[in-house]
C-alpha cells in the first residue's frame, strides 16, 4: 500500500520503520533531517514537505509532539498534508493533542472532504520496536476496517473506543493514570527514605506486592536502580496531564489529583528533567540524606566529562536534556546573552554549522562552592578551515551548576575568553 508518515520522532521513527520492513511504499517526512536518512536507508522515500509526501498516499499517519507540531503537519496554507491529500485518502492521526488541536484538523479535514481516525497508541519505544502498541480509535468503522491490516503491522491490539476523538480522550486519561502513579511513587519512596527505609530496597519489594501492577513495577524497578533513561519523558507526560486539564474543565469534569501531579511536572521541567523518563520524577522527593560528597562529585565529574563529549561530536540534544536547566543562561563573549535552553540550543547550533569550524573542550576539575552548588572551568579551541590557512582560537569558560529536584544542571555558563 502506498502510505505516508509524517513525524519522525522517538516513536513515529519506529512506526514507520516496521511499515517498511513489511513491504509497504512509504513517503516520509521530518522536520529535522537526520532520522528521514535512517527511514530512507531502510527503504523508504523522503519528502521535503508533508503536502509532498501524501500526493499519492492512500493513507496517512501524523505521530507528533503537539498540537503546534500537528497544526504544522496537517494545516500550514501551501505545505500542510490536508493540501495535498488526494479524494479518497485516509488521515490517522496517532498523536496525543488536545481535544481543541485535533477537533481543529478534524473539522479542516471534513471541510475538504476527507476522512480522519484519532488513533492514539498506549506504550513506549520498546513496544513500537517490537510491534506491541495498543491503538485506541475514534471515529467510523469502515475507515478504521480500511487500516487494520496497517495497524497490525505495528502493534497487537486495536480497541475501537467510539466515534471520532473517543480514542484520544481515552489516551489523556491513561497517560494521566500513568503520570499520577510515577508521581505518587516517587512521593512514597521518598517518604520511605525519610522513615529510615533503604530506598532501593522499598522499591524492589513494592515492585513484588499485588498492589503494583505492571506500570507501576516498571516505574519502581526504574526508581530503584536509578535508571531514567528516556521511554515516556518528562516532558511529554507533563503535556498531556495539560491538555487533559484544559479538556476536562469546559466538561465540569474536577481533578484535583491530576492538577496536583502536573504541577510536579511543571517542577520536574523547571529542574531540568524534562528530557528523561518520567521516572526521574524520583528526583523531586530525594532528601540530603540520599547524597553523599564522594557521590557528588562523581556524578559531576562524569556529567562534565560526558557534556565535553558530546559537544565535541555536536550532540546538542543530549546537552539539552541533561546539562542546561530550562532558564540557564550564556554569556558568550561577543553579542546577546542567551537566555533559556533553546535559546542556547539556538546559538549552538548556529555556531556548530559554520562551515569548516570545530570546537574542541577540555573541562578542568569540578570545585564545590556550597552543598547545592558546584563550579567547573574549562578550556576550548575553535578551528575554523573553510577557506585558506586554519585559524585557531582558544578561550576560557566558566560553568556554574546548581541541583535542581535532585538533579545537577547548569544555570549559568560564560565565555571569559583568554
Amino acid at each position: 500500500m502506498n502510505l505516508a508518515f509524517l513525524g519522525l520522532g522517538a516513536m513515529g521513527s519506529r512506526m514507520a520503520r516496521r511499515l517498511v520492513a513489511a513491504g509497504h511504499l512509504v513517503t516520509v517526512y521530518n522536520r529535522s533531517a537526520a532520522p528521514v536518512a535512517e527511514l530512507v536507508a531502510c527503504g523508504a522515500r523522503r519528502a521535503r514537505t508533508p503536502r509532498e509526501a501524501v500526493a499519492a498516499a492512500e493513507v496517512v499517519f501524523s505521530m507528533v509532539t503537539d498540537d503546534e507540531a500537528a497544526a504544522q503537519i496537517w494545516l500550514h496554507e501551501t505545505d500542510g498534508a490536508l493540501a495535498g491529500m488526494v479524494a479518497g485518502a485516509l488521515a490517522v492521526e496517532c498523536s496525543t493533542l488536545s481535544l481543541a488541536g485535533l477537533a481543529r484538523i478534524a473539522q479542516a479535514a471534513t471541510d475538504r472532504g476527507l476522512a480522519l481516525l484519532d488513533a492514539p497508541v498506549a506504550g513506549s519505544r520498546p513496544h513500537a520496536d517490537t510491534g506491541q502498541l495498543v491503538f485506541l480509535v475514534g471515529g467510523e468503522h469502515v475507515a478504521l476496517d480500511r487500516i487494520r491490516p496497517l495497524l497490525a503491522v505495528m502493534g497487537h491490539l486495536v480497541h475501537h473506543v467510539g466515534p471520532a476523538g473517543q480514542g484520544l480522550k481515552l489516551k489523556l486519561l491513561i497517560n494521566a493514570f500513568f503520570g499520577l502513579q510515577a508521581v505518587s511513587l516517587g512521593e512514597l519512596l521518598g517518604a520511605a527514605e525519610q522513615l529510615g527505609l533503604e530506598r532501593a530496597r522499598a522499591a524492589e519489594l513494592l515492585a513484588t506486592l499485588p498492589v503494583a501492577g505492571p506500570s507501576a513495577v516498571g516505574l519502581l524497578r526504574a526508581m530503584g536502580a536509578g535508571n531514567h533513561a528516556p521511554q515516556a519523558p518528562v516532558a511529554i507526560l507533563e503535556k498531556d496531564l495539560r491538555y487533559l486539564l484544559a479538556s476536562a474543565e469546559p466538561a465540569g469534569a474536577v481533578l484535583p489529583a491530576t492538577q496536583a501531579a502536573q504541577r510536579q511536572l511543571t517542577h520536574a521541567l523547571a529542574a531540568g528533567l524534562g528530557g528523561l523518563n518520567i521516572s526521574s520524577v524520583e528526583n523531586l522527593f530525594r532528601g540530603p540524606a540520599a547524597r553523599s560528597p564522594e557521590q557528588d562529585r562523581a556524578t559531576l565529574a562524569q556529567l562534565v566529562h560526558d557534556w565535553s563529549v558530546a559537544m565535541n561530536e555536536g550532540d546538542l540534544s543530549w546537552i539539552m536534556r541533561h546539562i542546561f536547566a530550562n532558564d540557564a543562561v550564556y554569556l558568550p563573549k561577543q553579542g546577546p546573552v542567551c537566555r533559556g535552553a533553546e535559546a542556547i540550543r539556538t546559538h549552538w547550533t548556529q555556531l556548530l554549522a559554520t562551515p569548516g569550524l570545530r570546537v574542541s573542550f577540555q573541562p578542568h576539575l569540578v570545585v564545590h562552592s556550597a552543598d547545592d552548588l558546584a563550579v567547573d572551568s574549562g578550556r576550548y579551541t575553535v578551528t575554523q578551515a573553510a577557506t585558506g590557512q586554519p585559524v585557531t582560537v582558544t578561550g576560557k569558560y566558566l560553568v556554574l551548576w546548581r541541583r535542581l529536584a535532585g538533579e545537577w544542571r547548569v544555570v549559568a555558563d560564560m565565555d571569559t575568553g583568554d
